[in-house]
């Protein structure tokens, strides 16, 4: 599969999570319609009521969006191989995108600033350098424990 193909596969990922909210909004607004016996009220409640469509829409174009540069990357990269995975990555794009968002090495690399690209200063090189107890003890100011 190319790019391109991932993408659309993740497009539709991320959309069916909006068209699943759209279905329970649906339901919610059949069960309002009707009495407990099953019988349609009098003054049924309105469409409007249960459904924004200018926010779905709006989120249905997001998540597709999302979907399909998540599936995309994680596609021409190797990482994912068949369709029924892109579907699936689109689906679920917020939720891994803001996971690796949380990896430190990832979020360093996304916020790095030119202060960052400097050389570390010689403290530093020496705790960077060594093992994470020795790190602490340097850190610490307290005494090489070999």
């Amino acid at each position: 599969m190319t790019g391109w193909q991932f993408g659309a596969y993740g497009a539709c990922g991320g959309a069916l999570v909006e068209v699943l909210r759209l279905l329970h909004w649906v339901s919610q607004w059949q069960e309002a319609r009707r009495t407990s016996t099953g019988r349609l009220k009098k003054n049924v409640p309105v469409w409007s009521t249960y459904v924004d469509w200018k926010a779905s829409a709006v989120l249905v174009i997001l998540r597709g969006g999302l979907g399909a540069c998540a599936a995309a990357l994680f596609g021409v990269t190797g990482q994912i191989s068949g369709p029924y995975v892109a579907v699936a990555l689109g689906f679920a794009a917020p939720s891994i995108l803001a996971q690796l968002g949380g990896i430190p090495q990832v979020a360093a690399a996304l916020n790095k600033s030119p202060a960052a690209n400097s050389a570390p200063s010689d403290g530093e090189a020496g705790v960077l350098s060594a093992s994470p107890a020795q790190g602490a003890d340097k850190l610490r100011g307290g005494q090489d424990r070999r």
